[in-house]
């Protein structure tokens, strides 16, 4: 069952000039995505009123026709080992109570040398001052969901920091501020509101226990390798 802050989040998205903006870009970032590479089943998981058709719920199969996910889903527990090609995340860890071990889950269901596409809040942007509609005390810092990627065995693709405007309500004041957009990207990538990470899994082995992720946590101090609003 989605939580409290999810529902608050998915209403803030749909129901705001800022939030219908944010959407599309998330969208666009998706769909470029899964350009990069082929993927015959692929799983989505969360937001799946702003992502997915009107009708989407909880572990329903069903096509999305709007982004390239075959199955439309709230938990990847349900699914056998290597089930997938891809898994499209958005904003689901950040939702999760238990992030590291739904990324180990995650990674379970994905085959070797599959993608996971996810994108997520950085707790360091302008958003903290929105207020509780966005649940930016939520978010996980990027460098930290760094950390847990290579001993799970992801390797970034690529990554993307999209949307640099202040907590804004307006159409008339996102289009009048655009030109936060140009400079954002160029002088200050690592304000932007939210991120996007392409994944792929390596072909080396999983550790044996879901236990150990515990365990796995590393320096938060990981460089970022910020290029013009890429990573």
């Amino acid at each position: 069952m989605m939580s409290i802050q999810a529902t608050h989040f998915q209403n803030w998205l749909q129901n705001t000039d800022l939030g219908q903006y944010v959407i599309q870009q998330e969208r666009d970032f998706f769909q470029a995505a899964f350009r990069g590479f082929y993927a015959e089943r692929v799983l989505q998981m969360g937001f799946t009123r702003c992502f997915a058709p009107q009708n989407a719920h909880a572990l329903w199969v069903q096509q999305n026709h709007d982004l390239p996910a075959q199955i439309v889903a709230e938990s990847a527990t349900v699914w056998r080992n290597n089930a997938f090609d891809a898994v499209m995340l958005p904003h689901f860890l950040e939702l999760s109570p238990e992030p590291q071990r739904q990324l180990f889950e995650i990674t379970r269901i994905v085959q070797a040398a599959g993608h996971l596409v996810l994108t997520g809040l950085n707790p360091h942007s302008l958003w903290r001052f929105v207020g509780d509609e966005v649940p930016i005390h939520q978010a996980i810092d990027l460098p930290k969901l760094k950390s847990w990627l290579p001993e799970l065995g992801w390797q970034i693709v690529q990554g993307r920091f999209m949307n640099y405007l202040p907590p804004i309500n307006s159409q008339k004041a996102i289009e009048k501020l655009q030109f936060m957009e140009l400079a954002g990207n160029r002088w200050l990538p690592h304000a932007a509101a939210i991120y996007g990470l392409v994944l792929r899994k390596q072909l080396t082995p999983l550790r044996g226990a879901c236990d150990e992720v515990d365990d796995v946590l590393l320096s938060g101090d990981v460089a970022l390798g910020l290029t013009r609003g890429k990573f």
